[in-house]
């Protein structure tokens, strides 16, 4: 620019103009993948919060049972042992069932005889057959597959009574 007049050259407009198409150039294909991600990525984190939760809960009851009957469908199978709560013994059953409406699996707790809770520990549990529970010789052994969109995962736990 010369010393009084305002405003700006072409230059200086086709400059700017070149670098913002080069910024534009950039955001796009990586705004694209983002919004192509997301979607997936939840799914992802589902299907491992699904996996996760229920690991620990099977865990948790696995390493406490003294029985395990399996039951007919839609469910697997309880766990039952006794603790102590104070000083008197309380019996433990745990039953792990499919829930049909809500493609889920489910953990029923009961303490003697009264149900205390019950949970969907997995939510992307899509047939009863993408859980099985196996315990041969005191070793609970599970297997279960999570699907959430096209994301699907699978986790065996293996825990050792104590």
């Amino acid at each position: 620019m010369r010393g009084h007049e305002k405003g700006l050259t072409l230059i200086e407009i086709v400059i700017a103009m070149t670098i913002g198409a080069m910024v534009v150039a950039i955001m796009v294909p990586a705004t694209q993948m983002m919004m192509r991600l997301g979607p997936r990525m939840d799914n992802e984190l589902a299907v491992m919060h699904d996996l996760d939760f229920a690991r620990r809960w099977i865990t948790r009851d696995g390493q406490a049972f003294q029985s395990f009957a399996p039951l007919p469908s839609p469910g697997y199978g309880r766990f039952v042992w006794t603790d102590y709560i104070g000083d008197s013994p309380v019996k433990f059953e745990v039953t792990y069932l499919f829930d049909v409406g809500n493609t889920s699996l489910i953990r029923e707790e009961r303490r003697d005889g009264v149900v205390k809770s019950t949970l969907r520990i997995a939510r992307n549990i899509q047939t009863e057959k993408d859980v099985k529970f196996e315990v041969p010789d005191g070793v609970v052994r599970v297997k279960i597959t999570s699907t959430a969109g096209n994301v699907s995962r699978r986790v065996d736990i293996i825990v050792a009574r104590r």
